[in-house]
């Protein structure tokens, strides 16, 4: 065997064993995105591996600690003042929020930071009820934009299910988005006014907002709807908000992408920030 032909089977063999490393490392050690699906259950969203997308909304944790107590702790958007806002917690019977119901125990929030907790400490709890807390974003009781679900046979200290309000594109035309969302049970999008407002930007403040908005027509809890003429141009960031309320600060969840996604753009250079 020549010199030569033994440099090319060595040479091969490198290259072999080049692409078993290669495929190897892409089966188990690539970074996998967490299996979480886009639904009203949805404690996060999923990360989608080129980090352009960003999603803000309201989720709620608390326990039931006891037959007087319900602890609840908030994470809201960034820029959001709870207090300022007018931001509340409240508490119902029953396993869904029926906003003709009266509250059994309802408190403004008197904290300024995002994050915080409350805890409900004068109830009284019956057997063989469920309870559901509900976070509102306005002065209106219809403002729900996250609960907390907890059934009869909860035991102490374990943590409520929770629901949140989502919102995300499911299609980007140059001149037209097609857009999900998701709120909790028992929300009706039109009689509720709630709304889907679109600005250029990365992000959004609650007093100085550029939202071009769309009332919601749709009286399911959740569905998709199509917004015409907004064109996106590609290299700029828009967000997108869903408000549930009259105002503009009655923000419950947004997210951020940029124009370059139109067109289908995100389909062949960043598959995973579409699905």
């Amino acid at each position: 065997m020549t010199p030569l032909v033994k440099g090319m089977l060595l040479l091969a063999l490198v290259l072999i064993l080049f692409l078993c490393f290669y495929v190897l490392c892409g089966c188990f050690w690539a970074p996998k995105l967490p299996k979480v699906p886009f639904n009203c259950e949805a404690c996060i969203s999923p990360l989608n591996r080129c980090g352009k997308n960003h999603q803000e909304g309201i989720l709620l944790c608390g326990n039931l600690v006891a037959s007087n107590i319900i602890s609840v702790t908030y994470d809201t958007p960034l820029n959001n003042n709870p207090k300022k806002n007018k931001n509340w917690i409240a508490v119902w019977e029953g396993s869904y929020i029926n906003c003709e119901t009266k509250p059994i125990a309802q408190t403004f929030i008197e904290s300024t930071n995002r994050h915080s907790s409350y805890a409900f400490d004068t109830l009284t709890l019956k057997t063989g009820q469920d309870y559901i807390v509900g976070y509102g974003v306005g002065d209106s009781i219809t403002s729900v934009a996250a609960t907390l679900f907890f059934p009869w046979e909860f035991p102490a200290f374990k943590p409520g299910k929770a629901t949140r309000t989502l919102v995300r594109p499911t299609e980007i035309g140059n001149n037209y988005i097609t857009i999900h969302y998701c709120t909790p049970l028992g929300n009706n999008p039109k009689m509720n006014d709630n709304w889907i407002g679109i600005q250029q930007g990365k992000t959004f403040t609650y007093e100085y907002n550029r939202f071009k908005k769309h009332p919601i027509k749709l009286t399911e809890n959740s569905g998709e709807i199509a917004i015409n003429n907004y064109h996106f141009k590609p290299n700029k960031w828009y967000t997108i908000v869903y408000g549930i309320g009259n105002n503009s600060k009655d923000i419950a969840a947004s997210w951020t992408f940029n124009g370059n996604q139109a067109n289908d753009r995100c389909k062949t250079k960043c598959p995973h920030a579409c699905k």
